[in-house]
């Protein structure tokens, strides 16, 4: 089938109302369909559909074109991934061209997913049961096993390497999937002993995975990734992405969690806007990445004090962001001993119930004056209290958003403990990439500590 002949039976599968009805709700309107647009922000519909001509419009922003158009805006992809997207859900397989048949990565794509056949194949059978155990003691069911294609590699150190025959050794090497031995022995197998997660790409290809050791392991590396390589580059990458990208879109945010059976969690609760990068610290190319979809984000990680350094880093992050004006986002700090997962099962897997919890967010500009100025205060006025399972988490949750929007003020140190407070954050601030945030962070801070906002300008300007 030549590439043209595709488009068109593309065209034919796919009808044009059917395809933007999972993104926007469509009305009868005469001989078209009407809606909100989803390119700009309006309350009265101005978005039509012809479903006879092929064709959207409109009539508030101008933006139209065929179905093609549509998903090129909407996803912000080029015409050859939109004609992917709209070939692959229609169930249509795309002819390969010349230069795909000739692209080396391809191979490495094909070998990434026939590894991923082997661990979910281990994880299924009679071996594999201590892992399958593992995730239903944890609430992950059947379906979300199988959504989420997790697998498991047993303890040996060649398993996965007789599964491929010698001529693709090297090649797995590059993959991060064997292990080169030393003194030109033997490669060995990478992931041993582990529930394999894996990663794939906004296409839907498999280009790395996860591992995580089973309770009890004395292996002191819980969690492992695949190596970067030619499909994978971790500051890159966010886990989840694949599936959540649509699901951002519809919900208008994204939720940045720590990991992926945090991302597995709040997708089983309804939640599929989740996503968590890979053993690497948010990077501005996931920032940038995430742009794409949203300029909504809400931070939910641990509750211990990993996790509330990690939400400090995101929030310098977007505070030397330059396109930090136009993102909205916020911190959910959980309480001690509690991450996003067990929130999630804590609360039976309940849309609503985990919606209600993240409504209790502070912004990142609070949080990070509050945890420069006053460092682990409010984690000190928590010591002792824990979490119970179902709603008491939301009695902590609303007790740090009091406490980071100033409602708690016999929280704070006073008097002549202003002045270190002072010190630490202009310090800080001074070594911040902070642009345009810089004003507004040292408004806030002398709001925050009583003082005159211009003197403190004049302060820190002397510096």
């Amino acid at each position: 089938m030549s590439y043209s002949d595709f488009k068109d039976q593309v065209l034919q599968a796919v009808p044009i109302e059917v395809y933007i009805g999972r993104y926007v709700s469509l009305k009868k309107a005469g001989n078209t369909l009407k809606g909100l647009c989803p390119f700009h922000s309006e309350k009265t519909p101005s978005f039509t559909v012809n479903p006879e001509k092929g064709f959207y419009h409109c009539f508030g922003c101008g933006r139209g074109g065929d179905l093609f158009r549509f998903v090129m805006e909407y996803e912000k992809v080029p015409f050859p991934e939109a004609l992917e997207l709209l070939g692959r859900f229609a169930g249509l397989e795309r002819p390969s061209s010349k230069k795909q048949q000739n692209d080396p990565l391809q191979k490495l794509f094909e070998l990434n997913q026939t590894a991923m056949q082997h661990f979910t194949g281990f994880l299924r059978s009679a071996d594999g049961r201590p892992y399958l155990e593992y995730l239903q003691k944890r609430e992950i069911d059947t379906d979300t096993i199988r959504d989420f294609q997790l697998g498991a590699a047993p303890e040996e150190w060649d398993w996965l390497l007789k599964k491929f025959p010698e001529s693709s050794w090297n090649d797995l090497i590059r993959l991060g999937l064997l292990k080169q031995g030393k003194e030109n022995r033997k490669p060995y197998d990478f992931f041993r002993g582990r529930v394999v997660f894996p990663i794939l790409d906004l296409r839907d290809r498999v280009i790395a995975f996860g591992g995580r050791v089973l309770p009890g392991s004395d292996n002191p590396a819980k969690y492992m990734n695949s190596p970067d390589s030619p499909l994978f580059h971790k500051s890159r990458v966010l886990y989840g992405l694949h599936r959540a990208a649509a699901e951002i879109r519809g919900k208008g945010r994204a939720i940045l969690v720590e990991g992926y059976v945090d991302v597995i969690g709040l997708a089983r609760a309804g939640w599929g806007n989740a996503v968590a990068p890979l053993g690497t610290a948010l990077t501005s190319d996931h920032l940038q990445l995430l742009g794409r979809y949203t300029s909504s984000i809400v931070c939910l990680f641990d509750g211990d004090v990993a996790g509330r350094n990690a939400a400090l880093r995101f929030a310098r992050l977007v505070i030397e962001n330059p396109q930090s004006g136009n993102l909205n986002a916020n911190i959910v700090l959980l309480p001690p001993g509690l991450d996003p997962f067990d929130l999630a099962r804590n609360l039976k897997f309940q849309e609503n119930r985990v919606g209600e919890h993240l409504e209790l967010s502070v912004t990142v500009a609070r949080y990070f004056l509050y945890e420069t100025m006053f460092p682990g205060n409010f984690a000190a006025h928590l010591t002792g209290r824990s979490p119970s399972p179902g709603d008491d988490s939301r009695t902590l949750l609303r007790l740090a958003v009091d406490y980071y929007s100033g409602k708690t003020p016999d929280w704070y140190p006073r008097g002549m403990e202003k002045r270190p407070a002072l010190e630490r954050l202009l310090e800080t601030l001074g070594a911040l990439q902070a642009g345009p945030n810089q004003h507004f962070l040292l408004e806030e801070a002398a709001r925050i500590l009583g003082l005159n906002p211009t003197e403190l300008e004049r302060e820190f300007s002397s510096r």
